[in-house]
């Protein structure tokens, strides 16, 4: 008989996802890891609801690794993804962002405009702080 102890049985990660930074267009990959232990399920959130495959998000998971492809990623796609880990002993998760790449900032006193894939967006740092998801195009020639 083989006996286990109640921590070799719960799902344990071997290390946090990272967040990533990705250019528009490209796309960007989490891999969540975990120790052996039995009865795995992976499941992968965005903004706490459940990502599946499409044709916007690869999932892959093969024993103990699953990996997450957001398929080229737009700005919209930029938030708070998470993986969680379970099986009937317990469950585990990690959480991470995609933040958009930026090419160039100008700033304009306490506002500053961002250039994410060419096009252009307000960001003010003392209304959002951490994550910023930002305003509307300006790149309209009427400006």
């Amino acid at each position: 008989l083989l006996f286990y102890s109640f921590h070799r049985l719960t799902p344990v990660l071997r290390k946090k996802i990272e967040s990533l930074e990705v250019a528009v267009g490209h796309s960007g990959v989490f891999t969540c890891e975990t120790e052996p232990a039995p009865n795995l399920r992976f499941q992968w959130f965005r903004s706490g609801r459940e990502v599946y495959e499409s044709d916007k998000y690869s999932v892959k998971t093969f024993n103990f690794v699953s990996t997450l492809e957001v398929l080229k990623a737009q700005v919209v796609d930029c938030g708070e993804y998470s993986c969680k880990v379970s099986n009937p002993f317990g469950s585990v998760s990690s959480s991470i962002f995609i933040l958009p790449k930026i090419m160039g900032i100008l700033s304009l006193g306490d506002v500053h405009i961002l250039n994410i894939a060419n096009d252009y967006y307000t960001y003010c740092p003392k209304i959002f702080t951490g994550t910023f998801l930002i305003t509307k195009d300006l790149s309209d020639d009427s400006y």
